[in-house]
């Protein structure tokens, strides 16, 4: 009986200066070192103390800092899209991990790839409610951003403007769309100046031909269109 109570004692022993060995270790920073001695630790006692946490720790740790320098590989090589999914990942996955450093990344991305939907030569309509999304996620990481702030005005005015075009409110068109031209008159690759000119003349006819026409009105509204920088293809 003593012997095999020595023997357990020397077992304990082991498994402690094993742990101990471990927790040293994960304290220094050596983690795969550390993943090592706890993993040796779990074959022969599984539950011994915190193992389990520690090990899952180091895991958690290892992927996030796995995943980190992917996404910062990927936007160093101006993968744009690629290191928003990996950034979003990381966030989504572990939102305290290099959590101010993750937003900067996340709001420079999120700025470039609106700006890129915006600017496209020529423009891609269907890809304008993406670039608002984009801004508004922009915004979200960056709430005194003046210039997420503008963008997102400016584009928000921009698709109401061409609903109410698209559905013949030619006053409400013009009111939204002048916003936006006033403020960037090239927006979208003259866009909303063409969009402008069509709206001033629809509006400038129906004020011609209503049952109560407005002539002084509709003068107006064709010499606003007449200003504008486009071709006059009346």
């Amino acid at each position: 009986f003593a012997k095999e109570r020595v023997v357990q004692i020397q077992e304990e022993r082991e498994i402690d200066a094993l742990y101990q060995q471990g927790v040293t270790l994960q304290d220094a920073g050596r983690d795969d070192e550390a993943l090592a001695a706890f993993m040796q630790l779990m074959v022969r006692r599984p539950r011994h103390r915190d193992i389990s946490l520690r090990i899952q720790a180091i895991l958690q740790e290892q992927d996030q800092e796995a995943l980190f320098a992917q996404a910062e590989a990927a936007y160093d090589a101006d993968r744009t899209l690629e290191a928003l999914g990996l950034y979003e990942e990381i966030r989504s996955r572990y939102a305290n991990f290099k959590g101010e450093v993750i937003d900067d990344r996340l709001y420079t991305l999120y700025m470039q790839l609106a700006q890129g939907l915006i600017e496209q030569d020529p423009p891609a309509p269907e890809a304008i409610p993406q670039a608002l999304a984009y801004f508004t996620e922009a915004l979200a990481l960056q709430p005194r951003s003046a210039e997420a702030a503008l963008q997102q005005r400016l584009l928000g005015l921009y698709l109401d403007g061409q609903a109410r075009y698209e559905s013949g409110q030619w006053e409400g068109a013009i009111a939204q769309l002048r916003t936006v031209f006033d403020q960037q008159p090239e927006y979208l690759r003259g866009t909303v100046a063409s969009m402008l000119y069509e709206a001033y003349i629809h509006s400038g006819d129906g004020l011609r031909d209503a049952a109560e026409p407005d002539c002084a009105l509709a003068y107006q509204r064709y010499s606003q269109a007449a200003e504008l920088p486009v071709s006059d293809i009346t």
